[in-house]
């Protein structure tokens, strides 16, 4: 490979990558790796923390829907249909798989002894606060 094919790394390029939305991602993620490596959180815990997510993202898309402009009437008739559309079927996905979540690695009890306290899953939680960064981020045009 010649010299001039080979890409070099700068800290431009690393400045152009490290969006906020990019870095509240990589800050949000080493949650469950800190939780796992240092306070030897269980598998339950990390993968209710990740169905929680779900939820998180099920919700922003319900605000990008709502505060999308359609150009047309009919497209803001379609859009009125699509918001309870969406919570429906989206909630019933979230359901089914909190189900499948419960029964895989619930062990039938909910115990959380040895995992994310209930703060990783109210608003305040990095996955909230990451998935809130994106979606208010440049990149969410309508």
């Amino acid at each position: 490979m010649t010299d001039e094919r080979r890409k070099t790394f700068s800290l431009a390029d690393l400045n152009r990558r490290l969006t906020p939305s990019a870095v509240a991602l990589i800050l949000a993620n080493l949650v469950p790796l800190y939780g796992v490596a240092l306070l030897g959180w269980r598998v339950f815990p990390v993968v209710l923390l990740f169905w929680f997510e779900n939820v998180v993202v099920g919700f922003y898309n319900a605000l990008k829907i709502g505060f999308a402009r359609p150009g047309d009437v009919g497209r803001w008739i379609a859009k009125v249909f699509m918001i309870p559309f969406f919570l429906f079927h989206y909630g019933m996905f979230t359901f089914v798989h909190g189900i499948f979540v419960l029964a895989l690695f619930g062990s039938g009890i909910v115990d959380m002894d040895g995992g994310p306290s209930v703060a990783c899953t109210d608003s305040r939680s990095p996955t909230t606060t990451s998935h809130a960064v994106s979606t208010a981020g440049p990149r969410w045009r309508t």
